[in-house]
């Protein structure tokens, strides 16, 4: 075989050491890789030229040494080759190239019968020496009209390689968001599918936001710099990762709690928050969207807010009188109670453990303006909408009556036209925990809207006792024995079907469940509570 040396003139790469020595390393590697092929096959044809096999060596020979113009002279498009060559070397940071396997094969093509398809192996060293790679790749010679030649192709660089394209070594962006809980673990949305959505919600709206540690890879990129493949990762990237507000425990107690066999399947959402802070420290949700997202009818929760007007709009206080009737009647409609309770004499603490409707009904009517529902909910309980909690939710929103006694009744029973979700409605139980509202937030740092009113302390303490005497002798006790807290039951009515609401607070956390279809709310999302404040001990 005839060794090249590099002459002084034309493209070359600089290497360290004499270019000489450096062609007669590769040479010897070809030789004593394939001598046993030169001794078959002659150097020169019966026509006088190079063989194919010969022409290939000889030019994969000038490509290992670095001298491109030489090699580009073996090829059918000298000018392009040798760019190629020389963005080949440049953008790789190749060094130590070297081929073997060189095996001249007859290529079926009908067009260009005599052409010879030459499969080799290459192995060099990218990115100014730092890592080996190796792939295998393969030319065509073809003869047309006079000498062979390598028919120029970007694929003789690397198969993968398109005309347009170049190999580079270069950065691997940040593709994937690793969400977590608050101590670092991480959330999958396949392994945790009560939260998937939020998930990928949280994903979704931190992947522009933030930024990862970027990789690195051998790349094939296009004209217009972008990247088309990565055919090597010499470091992976690092994802983005999003630190949420989420307990890990109470998570995972969340994620049992909505799938508890009472509700038999029934879609189930549930947040807790801790009140202290607004934190929301669990989702879960068998819906998907409910949690966050849903627009249902609260039921009788709506009536802590119902009660907190009352005594702060309406001049009563937990142990004013009001009676329980099986029904009411305002302005022509008829309002009833869930199984047709009464009661005699009674106060509203008692009408509050025993979610009498009408009881509230009838206190509505008579002690609060037309709006004064609309304001306490807005005002002092943060419900007046464009909450920010680092992912998108449906804002509860209770509407004006406009002056309608008929729609202000149903408002303050959670029907009419009022629509909340668990997020809602545990904020909702929160702010009468803590006293205060704390807007809930997913992701730390997230500004917090205030409440215009911040709510009484004194009017917080009488709820919260009303909540208690529900938990301990009302509506919520089968669900609350052995919890040190308190807790509010509802029931909406959707069509003719029902959905059961449970709303209580330990000294922890504030929670809310819904169950669509839940006959009532201590018969099935009272089950998910409990199930999370039990967890919560």
């Amino acid at each position: 075989m005839t060794m090249h040396t590099m002459g002084s003139h034309g493209r070359r790469r600089r290497r360290r050491g004499g270019a000489a020595v450096a062609v007669a390393a590769v040479v010897i590697l070809l030789v004593a890789g394939y001598g046993a092929y030169a001794v078959v096959h002659a150097v020169v044809g019966k026509d006088g030229t190079p063989t194919p096999g010969s022409l290939a060596r000889g030019f994969l020979t000038s490509w290992a040494a670095g001298d491109v113009d030489k090699a580009a002279r073996d090829t059918d498009s000298p000018a392009l080759s040798a760019k190629a060559l020389q963005d080949y070397h440049d953008g790789l940071g190749e060094s130590g190239l070297a081929f073997s396997r060189i095996t001249p094969a007859t290529r079926s093509d009908p067009s260009h019968p005599d052409d010879t398809l030459v499969r080799f192996h290459a192995a060099l060293r990218v990115d100014s020496g730092k890592t080996a790679w190796s792939y295998d790749g393969s030319l065509v010679v073809r003869r047309t009209g006079g000498d062979p030649k390598v028919h120029w192709q970007n694929s003789v660089l690397h198969p993968d390689l398109h005309d347009g394209q170049n190999l580079a070594v270069g950065s691997i962006p940040t593709t994937q968001v690793k969400v977590t809980t608050a101590d670092g673990t991480a959330l999958d949305a396949s392994a945790h599918p009560a939260v998937a959505s939020v998930i990928n919600a949280v994903a979704s709206s931190r992947s522009k936001a933030l930024k990862g540690t970027a990789g690195s890879g051998i790349l094939i990129r296009s004209e217009s710099g972008s990247t088309v493949q990565v055919l090597k990762t010499l470091s992976g990237p690092k994802p983005v990762v999003v630190r949420t507000t989420l307990d890990s425990r109470l998570q995972a107690a969340a994620e049992q709690a909505v799938r508890d066999s009472h509700n038999s399947g029934k879609p189930t959402a549930l947040v807790a928050i801790d009140p202290a802070t607004g934190q929301i420290k669990a989702i879960a949700d068998t819906s998907g969207t409910t949690a966050l997202s849903g627009a249902l009818a609260p039921g009788s929760t709506m009536k802590l807010i119902t009660a907190s007007a009352l005594i702060d709009r309406g001049g009563l206080s937990p142990s004013s009188a009001a009676e329980c009737t099986p029904t009411v009647l305002v302005n022509g409609q008829t309002f009833h109670n869930v199984d047709n309770e009464s009661a005699t004499g009674s106060t509203m603490t008692q009408d509050f453990a025993m979610s009498c409707n009408t009881a509230f009904i009838r206190m509505t009517d008579n002690h609060l303006g037309m709006t004064d529902l609309k304001n306490e909910a807005d005002d002092t309980f943060g419900l007046d909408g464009d909450w920010k909690i680092g992912v998108g939710t449906v804002d509860a929103a209770i509407p004006d009556p406009a002056g309608s006694r008929n729609e202000r009744a149903g408002d303050a029973i959670g029907q009419g036209r009022i629509i909340a979700n668990p997020l809602a409605m545990a904020s909702v139980t929160a702010t009468i925990a803590q006293g205060a509202f704390h807007q809930p937030i997913l992701l730390p740092g997230i500004p917090q809207k205030a409440a215009a009113r911040p709510i009484a302390s004194s009017t917080a303490a009488s709820v919260r006792a009303m909540m208690r005497t529900t938990a301990q002798s009302g509506t919520a006790a089968p669900r609350m024995s052995g919890i040190d807290g308190g807790a509010k039951t509802g029931t909406a009515e959707v069509g003719s079907s029902t959905n059961g609401w449970f709303v209580a607070y330990d000294s922890h956390i504030a929670v809310a469940a819904v169950v669509q279809g839940g006959k009532d709310g201590v018969g099935s999302a009272g089950w998910a509570v409990r199930d999370l404040l039990n967890a919560d001990h």
